[in-house]
């Protein structure tokens, strides 16, 4: 009983397929190369800011000869980083504003970044609330820039070029 080649039964490999494994093993290494150089710095990490000692040695902090003010500092900087890590995420909540004594160009770029299209204009010197400013003014006050400097340049073309 002699059995019939079938295009199910290729398991032929072309260098596309080598070239992926080649890849794929390489990532892998690299990936767990750097897992191993990260434990590495976590221990480094470890052993300067717990034990005050520079070594590459895995140990705890748990036997820290100060760990009650190591303890009270990691807890005040992780609420510190919940802190501002809530103010980028709920960052249209912040209170953006200008100054009275800014360009137009540095509020047009606060708006840009913010997302807010008006911003209260303040006062530096007393912080005293002197005006509101929109993306729609600043757009116009640009408008009439463009306007002037193309005046300008029509009053500095030629005769036959002017008509």
């Amino acid at each position: 009983m002699k059995s019939r080649p079938s295009a199910l039964r290729d398991f032929t490999v072309d260098r596309r397929a080598w070239l992926l494994t080649g890849v794929a093993a390489v990532i892998g290494v690299g990936g767990a190369a750097l897992a191993v150089i990260l434990l590495r710095a976590i221990a480094l990490a470890t052993n300067i800011f717990y034990y005050h000692w520079l070594s590459l040695a895995m140990v705890g902090p748990a036997g820290s000869p100060d760990l009650s003010i190591t303890a009270c500092l990691t807890v005040l900087l992780h609420q510190i980083s919940w802190y501002y890590f809530f103010i980028f995420l709920f960052r249209k909540n912040v209170i953006v504003f200008a100054y009275s004594d800014e360009t137009c160009g540095s509020v047009a770029e606060e708006m840009a970044t913010s997302g807010r299209l008006s911003m209260p204009v303040i006062e530096r010197e007393t912080g005293r609330l002197c005006g509101h400013i929109s993306a729609a003014e600043l757009l116009a006050g640009r408008r009439r820039a463009v306007n002037r400097e193309t005046e300008r340049s029509i009053a500095f073309l030629p005769v036959s070029q002017a008509e």
